[in-house]
């Protein structure tokens, strides 16, 4: 578990879940080319933030994971390459690539390379990456991952149920999710954060940031209760938001148990795909 961790591919895996989250929610069904391409494309760029060694607060914040990376860095990129080439070639023979969506990839790879490298200019000043806009990192975090799967599953996926709630409630309430993770793995990394100057939510708010995330569960609650008109919604959102709280508990023990804080930030995108499964085999 250690090395799926560290190498970045649990991560890489929760998006292909939560591709297949927005996908049940807003009644489509996707291609599996896609869910490769979505695990595929995560992975390259959780890796290259951790692994080029652009990162140095990461040396404080996990420093396990950036000695991991470091010695299977070939390894990674060698499977990366392998994986992204099967990709392609099965979306290309299977799915097609429309205009619209070529458009989407190319937005959400320019995001990453902003995310990654320094190219965001400013005036007087070093460029520097997304990723360092410290008060806006988790909105655009949350925002590429939202809007890259809702709209590749809208583009891609072919209608065969009604949404299971309405489209601006399922994006409002996996909005918020996303940006309790960030929030969260801030808190984790705070330390190495605060020492290289990068003022992020964790940083700035202090012991008060478990309660920004705790607000964060308590209006997804709300729009479950005020949206409850659907079975599937109503087991998927909130086995979801269950398994997303679990995190709360956790938060003083994030230093000591980094990995096991990181696996219990993102299981909610894995557990909302248990009661889809119920649901469409009942």
């Amino acid at each position: 578990m250690q090395a799926l961790v560290r190498s970045q591919a649990y991560m890489a895996l929760s998006a292909a879940a939560f591709v297949g989250i927005c996908a049940a929610l807003l009644g489509r069904s996707l291609d599996w080319p896609w869910y490769l391409l979505a695990t595929v494309g995560c992975w390259w760029v959780y890796l290259a933030d951790a692994g080029l060694g652009l990162a140095q607060e990461d040396r404080i914040n996990v420093p396990a994971r950036v000695e991991f990376l470091t010695r299977h860095r070939r390894t990674l990129a060698i499977i990366l390459a392998l994986l992204t080439l099967i990709s392609a070639i099965a979306i290309l023979k299977k799915s097609g690539l429309g205009a619209r969506t070529a458009i989407l990839l190319g937005a959400l790879l320019v995001v990453a390379c902003g995310y990654v490298f320094p190219i965001v200019p400013r005036r007087k000043k070093p460029s520097r990456r997304l990723k360092e806009s410290e008060l806006l990192k988790p909105v655009i975090v949350s925002v590429a991952w939202l809007a890259g799967a809702m709209l590749l599953v809208v583009l891609q996926g072919r209608p065969i149920a009604n949404p299971a709630a309405p489209p601006p409630v399922i994006a409002a309430f996996l909005f918020l999710l996303l940006f309790g993770d960030s929030v969260a793995l801030d808190w984790r990394d705070r330390e190495g954060d605060r020492h290289h100057g990068i003022e992020t939510w964790a940083v700035r708010l202090g012991r008060a940031t478990p309660w920004l995330f705790a607000a964060g569960c308590f209006i997804a609650a709300a729009l479950i209760y005020f949206n409850s008109v659907n079975r599937l919604w109503c087991a998927a959102a909130l086995t979801m938001l269950l398994t997303h709280a679990a995190t709360l508990p956790l938060f003083p023990a994030a230093r000591r148990h980094p990995l096991f804080f990181y696996i219990v930030v993102a299981a909610w995108r894995f557990s909302g795909l248990i009661p889809m499964l119920i649901f469409s085999r009942a």
